[in-house]
């Protein structure tokens, strides 16, 4: 058997000792390098899903296409929404009805008072009393829940009924 170190100095084994640790340090290094390479090839083969680099580039132009078409559409709809709203303040969304005979008991309770109010509680109260002699309409506007005319009995619980100020 040779004994290698009977053949160095002292002096001449500490720089053997060096370069050994070295080697090994360099050979965990390119372990490690060798598994986060392989770490990445496949996160990159997941990512590419077997396509080459052109089909992956018209992939993401096609996505980012549709991003587009996606904002132009919600633009759009954003405006139609506004519009809608716009109208819905316009339109009769509060109803109130009351039904009562105009002439005791002569008429029947053919009668009624019909508040029509939107949004902003402007509108009308439509008057109708019917009678022996014929049916008689008549409208009273109604400007953010006043009326400029004076109310009957009737128009005034239909009025707060649109209002949702029911009497009880």
């Amino acid at each position: 058997m040779i004994d290698v170190f009977g053949l160095f100095s002292i002096n001449a084994l500490y720089p053997i000792l060096v370069l050994l640790i070295l080697l090994i340090a360099a050979f965990a290094m390119i372990l490690n390098s060798n598994k986060k390479l392989k770490d990445l090839t496949r996160r990159y083969e997941l990512f590419m899903g077997g396509r080459d680099a052109k089909t992956m580039e018209e992939v993401i132009t096609g996505k980012l296409n549709e991003i587009e078409d996606i904002k132009v559409k919600e633009f759009k709809n954003s405006t139609d929404i506004a519009e809608i709203f716009d109208r819905l303040e316009k339109t009769v969304c509060k109803v109130g009805l009351v039904k009562y005979d105009a002439f005791n008991k002569m008429g029947g309770k053919l009668s009624f008072s019909l508040a029509m109010l939107n949004e902003k509680s402007s509108g009308v109260i439509l008057n109708s009393m019917h009678g022996p002699e014929g049916s008689y309409v008549y409208m009273k506007e109604i400007v953010n829940g006043q009326s400029y005319v004076a109310l009957g009995e009737e128009e005034q619980k239909a009025l707060n009924l649109a209002l949702d100020k029911v009497e009880e």
